[in-house]
């Protein structure tokens, strides 16, 4: 076909044209509908039952609960349609928790966001594979894990299915029901960009998918009205955020009252328009190389775990077979965009904490797996037709095992780490004290804490990553936010801000503590328990008499702080449930260690506390425990700890030895005895 007929035939339709015929569903209207239906109440089920019973543990769930309650401005580009949405639905009546009922709203959206998934690849192929691949899609780590938190993914997740559910209608349909489909599709891309504009990456592949699918003849279905709906659907949300940022809420990110304001907060100035977020830049290429290594791991591992990926090589055989479906170039381009396009772009370092973020982001990528699945198990359907008995039994395992597999990965039911890890941090600080909060969990936690619970109003908190910022500023004490403002000014930038403020406390008579600072300031800390105490300079540190009391105060008032949910270190656990069981080890094993000399009962006691968290028993942990009971002459203790120590490491010495003793104290001469000739024994 020469490049003028292809053109004429994808803009221009003469009368002369005949119509290609349509395409032929292989499913039936009321099969489309059981599958949605299914699909979405076996998923409303399982999500309700594992969300999260208060804020959940993922990155920016504390600020856009708070958002939600509050009727806040989160952080750019602000997704003024989910604060629009979370803030009905937390007016709902169900629990007491305003963050549990964000949970839930999340959940749901999910769950009706794989309904629509299910109904297109009921569409694309038949009943049976559109339910197995629908159900390997939602119970997905990927997936799963942003099914129990309030997060901006599940809304954007749901969207997408819902234009994957239009485009597949599009091509099925006359030309009049196309016009129709096309205005549906304008409203739901303008409530994408109203809420997360990522929505643009997956434009190539819908262009593709209709250049490929329009058919001989046939109109696209555009008319003057797209625009105007596409425009209002976009801009009312924002308007009405920028109605919520008049009224000064506590959190207002970037106070986009005015214009420009709004613009820079719509094109995400503050992180650098078109980049994931400033760190990019400080990595070359080989970092998002390695992204697109870890994600195809993670495909075969996690997210499709064996045999089930095997399908995604059955589904790329039959496109090379033919014939070649417009289908495959949809499913397939959503998943490359998504997933190792995105990875390149996005160019974050291999650390686990980046991962984390990253994931959040290839849960798109996995909806076009989930359909390249399903036309994988229609071809292997059809190409094994005389087994298609022992097919059916072994594809119907296949759900039935991610379940199992990923429910430990991915179920937040039952877990307060988030919120308990905070509770304790702020109570070890004593009133009048600065708490400069670190990290995106701690800082949307205690948003959450102070302006939806009411509480501790009686400390002053500082995010050191927003004192540049004038509208942050704005919301600090008139004198705090002078002084950060002189520190600024000075050419220290967000350095020099902190600093004057900590200068400013100072003087003052301001404790200072912080619990993850990047930023180098002058001066030292101590750590004390899951926290740093900053003295501007030796001379006003403490003396060690002194901060003895101090220690066994702040180990008092974390063993009595609660610790709800499953406390014990899982590698299968996902990162922010383990970053909140290491600050609780960590915290522990310091306190064990300063109060070791001075106070050897409390020491026993934090290191008993690091026993019940580690996931494997620590050869440190039972040998430091087992001398304080020798000190203390507690040998029966001491017996039971170094015998421990000799399991996790046989020919520890320390072991050895501490057992010698223990043993010749309790007056069991032929056990010591022996344990001597095996520590004599040891090169």
């Amino acid at each position: 076909m020469q490049l003028k007929d292809f053109l004429r035939d994808l803009f221009y339709r003469s009368k002369d044209d005949v119509k290609a015929a349509l395409p032929v569903c292989r499913s039936s209207r009321k099969d489309v509908w059981l599958v949605a239906l299914s699909c979405s109440i076996f998923f409303l089920l399982l999500y309700s039952y594992t969300v999260a019973p208060s804020l959940a543990m993922c990155h920016d769930t504390g600020e856009l609960t708070t958002a939600c309650v509050i009727q806040g401005v989160p952080h750019s580009p602000g997704y003024p349609l989910f604060v629009a949405v979370g803030w009905l639905a937390q007016q709902l009546p169900i629990g007491s928790e305003p963050a549990y009922r964000l949970n839930l709203m999340c959940a749901w959206q999910l769950a009706l966001g794989m309904g629509f998934l299910g109904a297109t690849l009921c569409l694309a192929t038949r009943p049976f594979p559109a339910v197995i691949a629908t159900l390997l899609t939602g119970m997905s780590t990927a997936i799963w894990r942003q099914a129990v938190v309030t997060e901006v993914f599940a809304m954007h997740l749901l969207l997408l299915s819902v234009l994957f559910w239009l485009a597949l209608l599009w091509e099925h349909s006359e030309d009049v029901r196309r016009r129709e489909i096309v205005l549906c599709a304008s409203f739901v891309l303008g409530c994408c960009l109203a809420h997360q504009h990522i929505i643009a990456l997956a434009a190539p592949a819908f262009v593709i998918y209709g250049a490929l699918a329009k058919g001989r003849g046939r109109c696209w279905g555009f008319s003057w009205l797209n625009l105007p709906i596409l425009l209002l659907s976009m801009a009312l949300p924002y308007a009405l955020q920028a109605y919520f940022a008049h009224q000064k809420p506590p959190l207002n990110w970037e106070d986009v009252t005015t214009w420009g304001r709004l613009r820079d907060h719509f094109l995400r100035k503050s992180y650098g328009t078109g980049l994931l977020n400033p760190a990019s830049l400080n990595y070359d290429h080989r970092a998002g190389q390695a992204q697109v290594t870890a994600y195809l791991i993670n495909v075969a591992r996690n997210y499709f775990p064996f045999p089930s990926f095997v399908l995604l090589g059955w589904s790329i055989d039959r496109y090379f077979r033919g014939p070649r479906s417009a289908r495959m170039v949809l499913f397939w381009g959503i998943a490359l965009l998504y997933g190792p396009v995105f990875a390149l772009m996005g160019n974050q370092p291999s650390e686990e904490f980046y991962w984390d973020m990253m994931e959040r982001f290839y849960t798109s990528s996995m909806l076009g797996l989930g359909g390249a699945v399903a036309l994988g198990i229609d071809w292997v359907l059809q190409s094994n037709w005389s087994h298609r008995r022992f097919l059916f039994v072994c594809l119907s395992f296949l759900p039935l095992q991610a379940c199992v597999l990923n429910y430990s990965k991915c179920s937040q039911r039952g877990q307060y780490h988030a919120v308990d890890a905070t509770i304790a941090m702020v109570h070890t600080v004593p009133i009048r004290s600065a708490f400069v909060v670190g990290g995106d969990l701690p800082a949307g936690v205690v948003d959450y804490l102070r302006y939806v619970k009411g509480e501790f109003s009686d400390r002053l908190f500082i995010y050191p990553g927003m004192v540049g910022g004038t509208w942050y500023r704005e919301r600090l004490p008139v004198g705090v936010a002078l002084a950060a403002e002189r520190g600024g000014k000075d050419g220290g930038g967000q350095q020099g801000a902190l600093e004057g403020i900590f200068v400013y406390l100072g003087k003052r008579g301001w404790n200072l503590y912080c619990n993850n600072l990047s930023v180098p300031i002058r001066g030292f800390f101590i750590r004390q328990g899951m926290l740093h105490r900053f003295y501007p300079d030796a001379k006003s540190g403490p003396l060690k008499a002194h901060l003895v009391p101090e220690l066994k105060r702040i180990f008092e008032v974390l063993d009595a702080s609660p610790r709800r949910g499953n406390y014990k270190m899982d590698w299968r656990q996902n990162y922010w449930i383990r970053y909140c069981i290491t600050q609780w080890i960590d915290a522990f094993q310091d306190l064990a260690h300063q109060l070791s000399d001075s106070e050897p009962e409390v020491a026993i006691r934090a290191w008993s506390r690091v026993a019940e968290m580690e996931e494997t028993p620590g050869l440190e942990t039972y040998l430091q425990r087992g001398v304080l009971h020798s000190r203390l002459k507690q040998h029966k203790e001491a017996l039971a700890d170094f015998k421990i120590a000799l399991r996790v490491l046989p020919r520890s010495r320390p072991a050895l030895q501490g057992l010698i003793n223990s043993y010749l104290a309790l007056g069991d001469e032929t056990k010591a005895r022996r344990y001597q000739k095996q520590l004599e024994s040891l090169p």
